[in-house]
C-alpha cells in the first residue's frame, strides 16, 4: 500500500500530558509513520485541560507533520472517555468497501471489540496487531490456570482474525507463531529510538581511572535491577553504579533501602529518581558502560524490547548485557556489546570487567552498537509497518 493512500488508525487511548512508555512509544512511531506520508489518527484522553498541539510538540521536541492527527477525549473520566473513543473507532469502519483504512492495535480489549466489530458490518478495513506480550503466558507463569485459558482463546481470536501480526522481540514472535499458529507468521518490528538525539553521547567513555555505570529505565522487578547491586560486590570498589528511573515509586524506595543497609554498597550507588526523557543524555555523557541486567520471568528475558536498550546503542556507550534471548536477539557479543556468560550478578560483572580491561576495544564496540541502532530509528521502525501494512494489500 502506498503511504500516500494510506489511513492508520491506532487502537489505543493514550494519556497526555504525562506519556507512560507505551504513549511515547505509540506518539514516536506515529509521528515517523506521518512524516513517511501516510495519515495517521490516534486519540488522547486528557487529565488535565491543556493546549493539545503544544503538549503533542513538547513531547516530540519539534512541530508534529500535518499528517499527523491526535485528537482529544475531554471527559477526565475513564468509563465515559473509553465510550466516546469506541464509538469514534468504529465509525471508522465505515463505508465498508474501504480499504484505505488500515487500525493499528496493541489493547487485546480494543482490538478484539474492533474485529467483531468489522465482522459484523462486513468492512473490508484492515486490523494489525502488536504483540507486546502473550498474556495468556504471563497468567500462566503466575500461577492462575483458569485466566491463562481465557485469555488465551481472546489471543488466539485476535491471532487468526487479524489481518497481520508482529511482535516486539524476535523470542515474543516465535511464541505467538509455536502457541496460536496464526495463518500468517508474526512479523518483527522492536521498539525504535531517536538516534540523533543521543549520537556522541558516549563519545568520553571509559577515560577516568574511575568507572560509572549506568541504568536508566523501569524499576519494576521483572527488569532484575537489584542485581546490579548485587553485581557491585564482584567488582572493584572504583566501579559505582548509577541507576536513573524512578517508576514504580515503591521499588525505588526499596531498592535505595537495599543499598543504605550496606556501608560498603550504599556509598558506591547513586539513585538520580525519575527524570525527563530529554535528561537521559546528560547522564549518558557522564557514565563509562551502560549495563542491562536479566530480566526476570517471560515479561523480562523474551517479551521486552526495551527503548533503552536502543538508546543506549545510539550513544556509543558500551554495553554490559545479561544473555537474555529478548537483548541477545539484538546485541551480539563481542561487536555490539559485551554478553555475559549467565544471568547471574556474578557473570554480569565480569562481562563488565571484560570492558574496562580493554578500554580501546570496547570504545570500537561501541562505537559499532552506534552504527547498529541506525536500523532501530523510528523512521526505520515506520517503514517496516509500512512494509507490513503493503504486504495486506498484496496478499
Amino acid at each position: 500500500m502506498n503511504a500516500a493512500r494510506c489511513r492508520l488508525i491506532y487502537a489505543e487511548i493514550l494519556e497526555l500530558p504525562r506519556p507512560q512508555a507505551h504513549a511515547l512509544q505509540i506518539l514516536r512511531t506515529a509521528e515517523a509513520l506521518a512524516r513517511k506520508g501516510a495519515e495517521v489518527h490516534a486519540w488522547a484522553r486528557l487529565e488535565e485541560r491543556i493546549d493539545l498541539g503544544r503538549a503533542l510538540t513538547e513531547v516530540l521536541g519539534r512541530t508534529p507533520p500535518e499528517s499527523l492527527h491526535l485528537h482529544a477525549l475531554l471527559s477526565t473520566h475513564k468509563g465515559i472517555a473509553g465510550l466516546v473513543y469506541r464509538m469514534r473507532l468504529f465509525a471508522r469502519l465505515l463505508p465498508p468497501r474501504d480499504r484505505r483504512t488500515v487500525f493499528l492495535g496493541r489493547s487485546r480489549r480494543h482490538t478484539l471489540a474492533l474485529l467483531r466489530a468489522k465482522r459484523r458490518l462486513r468492512s473490508r478495513a484492515r486490523v494489525v496487531y502488536e504483540f507486546h506480550n502473550v498474556e495468556s503466558e504471563l497468567a500462566r507463569e503466575a500461577g492462575d490456570p483458569e485466566r491463562a485459558l481465557a485469555i488465551a482463546a481472546e489471543e488466539r481470536e485476535l491471532s487468526t482474525r487479524a489481518d497481520g501480526l508482529w511482535a516486539i522481540s524476535a523470542p515474543l514472535a516465535e511464541d505467538v507463531a509455536r502457541l496460536f499458529a496464526p495463518p500468517r507468521a508474526p512479523a518483527v518490528i522492536q521498539d525504535g529510538v531517536d538516534v540523533e538525539a543521543f549520537r556522541g553521547a558516549g563519545e568520553r567513555s571509559l577515560t577516568r581511572a574511575e568507572a560509572t555505570l549506568l541504568y536508566a529505565g523501569s524499576l519494576h522487578p521483572y527488569k532484575g535491577v537489584e542485581d546490579l547491586l548485587a553485581m557491585l560486590a564482584f567488582l572493584p570498589r572504583n566501579v559505582r553504579l548509577e541507576i536513573v528511573g524512578g517508576h514504580p515509586a515503591s521499588e525505588l524506595e526499596r531498592l535505595r533501602r537495599t543499598a543504605t543497609s550496606d556501608a560498603g554498597l550504599g556509598e558506591r550507588v547513586r539513585f538520580a529518581g525519575l527524570v525527563p526523557p530529554s535528561d537521559v543524555r546528560r547522564h549518558m555523557e557522564e557514565a563509562d558502560l551502560i549495563v542491562l541486567p536479566a530480566g526476570r520471568g517471560l515479561r523480562g528475558s523474551r517479551y521486552t524490547s526495551p527503548l533503552k536498550l536502543f538508546e543506549a546503542m545510539a550513544s556509543g556507550l558500551p554495553i554490559a548485557a545479561a544473555p537474555t534471548p529478548a537483548l541477545t536477539s539484538v546485541l551480539e557479543d563481542g561487536k555490539t556489546a559485551f554478553v555475559a556468560a549467565g544471568d547471574g550478578p556474578r557473570e554480569l560483572a565480569r562481562a563488565v570487567e571484560r570492558a574496562l580491561e580493554d578500554r580501546t576495544r570496547a570504545r570500537s564496540i561501541g562505537r559499532e552498537a552506534a552504527r547498529a541502532a541506525e536500523a532501530y530509528d523510528w523512521t526505520a521502525r515506520a517503514e517496516r509497518i509500512l512494509e507490513l501494512v503493503g504486504s495486506l494489500s498484496a496478499g
